[in-house]
């Protein structure tokens, strides 16, 4: 291999998110894309596609790609915040304050977030509310990254009751079972995840590692095959999993762009989607104002999500 003319998945994706941070949208948008003929299904890259689509006021393709983040990681902050604001955008305020719920959910620690929860749920009711706090979802996240995974079980379980349909706090509920050893019931939510997002990254990931432990290997291969394809370098794998990962980190190259001998495949890239409906008066001023605070919070998020 001619160096030259290669170089490593996360170092161009990494390049990609500089573009972006340096307000060169278009230039991001490549890199995506360049990675996307090579790994079509690759979660990071159709991550920085949806982030560069929205920087550059494509707000369908931005919602696209989101969406599809959403569809192999249900708990993808980045993506969650960017539909968030691109409903709001459209005038979709209760899709948009959903979103930004989720988001909450998913990291309590962010004022940035609750400030906007505030405002969102401000603006719906037409009422100045207090700043709202820390979710039940939220306090369920906190207390399994304090080691406290029972307090995450019973706290799911609870919530689950009256939303079962919350794909989210499934994953969070499988994480802390096999957090706490149970690994049979954490791979029985799983297996439940898959039929509704059979792409779900980490549910995938943990399919495989507990399929493998209980020597269903076959189960276990098909479920890695799916998370490699989203996630070629295992990247997820090993920030998530650790020691327990069933898959080591690998370095994957790809072609220069331009490189002499470097081959391009024939990969088909996102179909161009309808124009966004146009704002209404009243919306502009309030949302320039979220978009601009928002790209500044979802650059920074893909550069820390990335960074692994």
């Amino acid at each position: 291999m001619n160096k030259k003319q290669f170089i490593s998945l996360q170092a161009y994706l990494q390049q990609g998110l500089a573009r972006l941070d340096a307000g060169q949208p278009a230039h991001a948008m490549r890199h995506a894309q360049h990675v996307l003929r090579y790994y079509p299904w690759h979660l990071a890259a159709y991550r920085l596609l949806g982030q560069a689509c929205l920087a550059d006021a494509d707000d369908n393709g931005a919602a696209q790609c989101l969406e599809r983040v959403l569809s192999a990681d249900p708990e993808d902050l980045a993506a969650h915040a960017g539909l968030a604001l691109l409903k709001e955008t459209a005038g979709d305020l209760g899709t948009s304050l959903w979103h930004i719920e989720r988001a909450c959910d998913i990291a309590p620690y962010s004022r940035e977030l609750r400030a906007e929860r505030t405002r969102l749920h401000a603006r719906i009711n037409g009422l100045p509310l207090p700043r709202l706090g820390i979710s039940r979802s939220g306090m369920a996240r906190l207390h399994l990254l304090n080691g406290q995974w029972w307090r995450t079980v019973a706290e799911c379980q609870s919530l689950l009751e009256r939303k079962p349909e919350c794909i989210d706090l499934q994953m969070l509920l499988a994480e802390a079972l096999w957090r706490g050893g149970n690994w049979e019931r954490a791979g029985q939510i799983c297996e439940a995840i898959l039929v509704l997002l059979p792409n779900a990254l980490k549910a995938n990931l943990l399919l495989a590692t507990v399929s493998a432990r209980a020597g269903q290997r076959n189960r276990s291969m098909d479920c890695l095959s799916i998370a490699r394809s989203l996630d070629p370098e295992n990247l997820v794998a090993q920030a998530w999993l650790g020691p327990h990962s069933p898959v080591v980190p690998e370095t994957v190259h790809i072609p220069v762009p331009g490189a002499r001998g470097a081959e391009e495949p024939p990969g088909e890239l996102p179909e161009e989607t309808p124009q966004p409906l146009p704002m209404t008066d009243d919306l502009v001023e309030d949302s320039a104002r979220w978009r601009r605070s928002m790209e500044q919070f979802l650059r920074r998020q893909s550069m820390a999500k990335y960074d692994v």
